[in-house]
This record gives structure tokens, C-alpha cells and sequence, in this order.
């Protein structure tokens, strides 16, 4: 902080989770997370941002998930080409993202060269939430919301799935669900993990 003193912050439980009791955190948000895949029809997730990356720390399988085995959590992904990721990178200023996240928007450049990241960021900004459609992965897509302690984002929920699929939902009920489900979570977070503080300080959140 500006005293230049160090806390935990929620990340500490996908960089170390030794000595931390997170199962009590685990169990209620994954119980939340599995409510909201079967009310979505897809794999839900909860994430936070750790060095530049994007960690997937709880994940439930969608009901529709037969016959595949879901990455194992904790596990990292790319910020740029994730909803979450983007969701995360939105919230921060532009010195902090050329400084600190430089990797990102090169690789963002010259994989989409024909769109603007600074524009998706600010769409991304207004209306509250992210969607990646065959980037993460051909054939895959996600719609990401912020878990909020305070006024600061600390961490992600999402609902993802094959983009055929996505495709067919209503994506302002999955929405409005995940929004419902991270205020939950939100809940949570500030009960069993009262040291929860946001990586992105200088991001705005209005």
C-alpha cells in the first residue's frame, strides 16, 4: 500500500495455499458455482489474477459435460484472449496495463490485429462483464463477471461452453445469473477471507 506495507491478498490462495485454510471458502463457493451451472447449462468457474495470468482456482462442470474431464483447479490461463482475463485487464489504467501487462496487449495485437483492445476495454467497462467467443480456444466461449469486496475487484465468476451452444442461450439471463452468483461469492469472500484486497489498486470500478 502506500505505507509500502504487505498483506495477503486473495491470490496468496493460488500462489500458496500451505498453511491457509480455504477449505470453508471452497466449499461455499464451490456449492454456489455448482447452483449456477445448473441453472446456465454450462461449466462455471471462479478466478482471480495473479501476475499477469489468470487463475482458475474452483471450477464446476456443466450438466451437459459427458464424456471430457475438465482441466483440474488450480490451473492458469492467458489474460488476454480469456474473458475473465479481459474483464481483469479493463479495470486497470492505461500506464498500469503498458507497464505491467505489455505481454498481453502485444500478443492481443498480433493475433486480433483487426480489432481495438483499448475500445473492447472500454465497452467492457460500461456494461459490467466480458465475453470471449473462439478465442481461448476454437469452438469455445465464456461470459465473465467481477466479484466485488468493497468497491475493488478481487476476483471472476464465468459460465462457459462449446460456442454452438453458447450461442443459444439467452445471454442476459446467464448474466443477470452470474451477477447474482458473484454478489453471493462477494458475500463469502469478506467472511471467511476478510484480508481479500484487490491485485488491480489503481483500477476504477465505476
Amino acid at each position: 500500500d502506500e505505507n509500502k506495507e504487505y498483506r495477503l491478498g486473495l491470490g496468496a490462495l493460488a500462489l500458496s495455499p500451505v498453511g491457509v485454510d480455504r477449505r470453508m471458502m471452497d466449499a461455499q463457493v464451490s456449492e454456489q458455482l455448482e447452483q449456477l451451472a445448473l441453472q446456465v447449462g454450462e461449466t462455471t468457474g471462479f478466478d482471480v489474477f495473479v501476475g499477469g495470468s489468470v487463475v482458475v482456482l474452483i471450477q464446476a462442470p456443466g450438466p451437459q459435460l459427458i464424456g471430457q474431464v475438465p482441466n483440474r483447479a488450480p490451473f492458469s490461463q492467458e489474460s488476454w484472449c480469456t474473458a475473465t482475463g479481459r474483464m481483469f485487464l479493463s479495470n486497470l489504467s492505461p500506464a498500469e496495463l503498458k507497464q505491467n501487462h505489455k505481454s498481453a496487449l502485444q500478443a492481443f495485437a498480433k493475433n486480433r490485429p483487426d480489432r481495438d483492445l483499448a475500445e473492447e476495454f472500454a465497452v467492457i467497462k460500461n456494461q459490467g462483464y466480458s465475453t470471449t467467443e473462439d478465442e481461448l480456444a476454437v469452438g469455445a466461449s465464456a461470459l465473465a463477471v467481477p466479484v466485488f469486496n468493497g468497491k475493488e475487484i478481487v476476483a471472476a465468476v464465468w459460465a462457459g461452453g462449446p460456442t454452438e451452444r453458447f450461442r443459444k442461450h439467452d445471454l442476459k439471463k446467464v448474466k443477470e445469473s452470474l451477477l447474482k452468483t458473484s454478489s453471493i461469492i462477494g458475500q463469502i469472500l469478506a467472511s471467511t477471507w476478510p484480508e481479500a484486497e484487490s491485485y488491480w489498486t489503481k483500477g476504477s470500478t465505476k
